[in-house]
């Protein structure tokens, strides 16, 4: 991770790993074959610890109405993706062609969406069936879409409250419909 956080991906060698970790390149090889399979590991263990971070954070929350469930979940996700923004955009680029990864990412973010739509629910107190494929799909592009965007824009605070605001209230309404709302 340390490697990948600089902006250089010629950094990210076996070489460099075995180096950096302080064992030789043939132990290193014992367990990884080869830079993608660093790389997959490093993904599948970021990728369960931010999706257990985010459904025990739904799981938990004491929150009694949408608007405060919304702001914890995407202040949680936003501090998670902030601070890492770099290794985040690097390891997307990597793993770009990697089908299975890719999929293994989009899993976790249904489920947290899904897990974040049935607390929602219960908290609105309707009575709704889990969301439609369509749904599904819109609102995790909408949730990674605006935990992005308010990530990358947090540090220098270019994204002002009513801009925060509008991104927050259209994930809201994402997650609150069964279906998403045509414009035309």
């Amino acid at each position: 991770m340390q490697l990948l956080s600089t902006t250089d991906d010629s950094k990210f060698t076996t070489n460099h790993v075995a180096e950096r970790a302080g064992v030789s390149i043939g132990s290193l090889y014992r367990y990884f074959p080869d830079k993608g399979a660093i790389l997959r590991h490093i993904v599948r263990r970021e990728i369960k610890k931010m999706r257990t971070k985010a459904l025990a954070l739904i799981t938990d929350s004491k929150a009694s109405d949408p608007e405060t469930l919304i702001n914890e979940i995407v202040a949680h996700s936003t501090k998670n993706f902030g601070g890492r923004g770099v290794v985040v955009f690097q390891v997307r680029s990597m793993i770009e062609d990697d089908d299975v990864l890719v999929q293994e990412v989009r899993n976790a973010q249904i489920e947290v969406v899904e897990s974040l739509h049935e607390k929602l629910v219960g908290i609105a107190g309707k009575r709704r069936g889990p969301m439609s494929k369509a749904a599904l799909a819109a609102t995790v592009d909408a949730f990674t879409t605006a935990v992005q965007t308010l990530a990358r824009h947090n540090k220098d605070k270019s994204v002002d409250a009513e801009t925060k605001k509008r991104l927050l209230t259209s994930l809201l309404a994402a997650l609150s419909e069964d279906e998403p709302r045509s414009e035309h």
